[in-house]
């Protein structure tokens, strides 16, 4: 256990780097889906590669922490918040690491390779239509699960700075971080997550409804269709 109250730097950069890489490759994710030909191609090869990327920096983040340790979870805390934070810090760990495989599978399943910028690596499984179609929808509900929690993580972050007024934020990132230090890292925080949170809200709650009314207008029309004969 790290008996400093803040995270050390390399903990800091990783977190960082993580949580940007995150929300580039959900937007990403969703977003490749709406493009066509080569355009849509190249997207998958940076997707895929910048997700091999996660996959490498969590299991450096894990390592780190097994040797440096973390700081103590503050007494102030309430339980639930304790209870809470353990949960999705858990989720967000497993979610990183089987977000990046679960997509490697998609590809191996697919008969696509998977490229590391460029460096080719070995399939994960075997050409699999059945289990391609498993892994898709598992890539899918990870994706928005982790950022839903992501989400939860950033409004905890910014309650207790601005409502507890205790250290959470400060120690990932400076102890001397105010309250206009404060509104600055709210502001970023929203500029990196409403493009994702934004493109996957469009895509999986909107376009869906818009889905279900296509699909409701298509059977009325069968049925007039049906009424006429």
């Amino acid at each position: 256990m790290n008996e400093n109250n803040s995270y050390n730097l390399i903990s800091k950069i990783i977190h960082w780097v993580s949580a940007l890489l995150i929300l580039g490759l959900i937007f990403i994710g969703f977003y490749m889906d709406d493009l066509e030909g080569a355009q849509k191609y190249k997207m998958y090869d940076i997707h895929k590669s910048f997700g091999v990327l996660l996959l490498g920096l969590v299991c450096v983040r894990i390592l780190w922490n097994a040797i440096k340790g973390k700081p103590k979870t503050l007494i102030s805390y309430k339980k639930w918040e304790k209870i809470l934070s353990h949960i999705s810090h858990m989720f967000m760990y497993l979610a990183m690491i089987a977000l990046p495989l679960s997509g490697w599978a998609i590809s191996s399943t697919g008969g696509h390779a998977v490229k590391f910028f460029g460096i080719k690596l070995p399939a994960l499984l075997e050409k699999n239509k059945e289990l391609h179609e498993i892994f898709e929808e598992l890539h899918e509900f990870l994706a928005i699960a982790l950022l839903f929690v992501v989400g939860l993580h950033i409004l905890g972050a910014f309650k207790h700075h601005f409502i507890d007024k205790d250290i959470t934020l400060k120690r990932m990132t400076a102890k001397s971080l105010g309250l206009v230090g404060g509104i600055i890292v709210l502001l970023l925080a929203i500029v990196a997550y409403v493009p994702a949170g934004g493109y996957v809200a469009k895509e999986v709650v909107f376009d869906d409804l818009y889905d279900d009314d296509d699909h409701k207008d298509e059977h009325n029309e069968n049925k007039h269709e049906d009424d006429d004969h």
